[in-house]
């Protein structure tokens, strides 16, 4: 049944995402938690300063694409496996969603270049927090209240220049 084939593409990525953040570093009770965090989007983490305390790059780089999977609709993934592409790439739902995730990142990440002085490091921090606010996981690695305000700063600028 489909409802089947959904729960094994949800148990699939969770087991695949395990093991890439215990390949980046975590110890297993971790690296499981925090796939059930960001692939249900429910954000609980097993540390207080959530994903930020373990300060590392991988971790940050396998969260974000998770996350980001997570925002899409799993019927796009039962696509995949039974190789229907032209559902997926016609989607127009998935399209929207790239396109919003990659401009507020894009926009994000040149706000923050004067904070964090590189592109890579701006980039970063944009692209977590980005796809954990669109995806409302809320895990963090930043202060999620400077980009929750930069986020409103960006929002009411677009609508006052679209309102004139």
């Amino acid at each position: 049944t489909t409802a089947k084939i959904l729960w094994l593409i949800y148990f699939g990525l969770t087991v695949i995402e395990t093991v890439a953040l215990m390949i980046a570093g975590m110890d297993f009770v971790d690296a499981l938690s925090h796939a059930f965090a960001t692939l249900g989007t429910g954000g609980f983490s097993t540390k207080n300063a959530s994903i930020g305390a373990f300060n590392s790059v991988a971790v940050d780089v396998i969260c974000t694409i998770f996350m980001f999977l997570s925002g899409i609709n799993f019927s796009l993934f039962y696509f995949l496996i039974i190789r229907k592409f032209s559902d997926i790439f016609e989607n127009s739902e998935l399209k929207s969603y790239c396109l919003i995730v990659v401009v507020f990142i894009l926009i994000v990440t040149f706000t923050l270049m004067p904070n964090y002085k590189s592109f890579g490091t701006s980039l970063r921090y944009a692209a977590f927090q980005i796809v954990s606010i669109i995806t409302t996981t809320g895990v963090s690695t930043a202060d999620f209240l400077f980009f929750l305000s930069l986020l409103f700063s960006l929002i009411s600028q677009q609508q006052i220049c679209t309102a004139t």
